[in-house]
């Protein structure tokens, strides 16, 4: 799956959540962001941003996309 299919897909169960919560704005922007590149360069990304400071919204947005990009068959 490409990461714009892959963000596309993450976006309905994004749409369900509180926008206002951190993690989810955090989710949102990486898709925004880095949805065009290749595969791999975008699970390096949120690998490295997935490993950053704890109740970054950045962090655990990377976290929570990255749990259901690894978990894709």
């Amino acid at each position: 799956m490409t990461p714009e299919a892959f963000c596309a897909r993450v976006c309905d169960e994004l749409a369900v959540e509180r926008s206002d919560d951190g993690w989810v704005r955090g989710a949102r922007a990486l898709c925004e962001m880095y949805a065009g590149i290749d595969a791999p360069r975008f699970e390096t990304i949120l690998v490295g941003l997935a490993s950053g400071r704890t109740g970054s919204a950045i962090a655990e947005g990377a976290r929570w996309l990255l749990s259901r990009w690894r978990a894709l068959p």
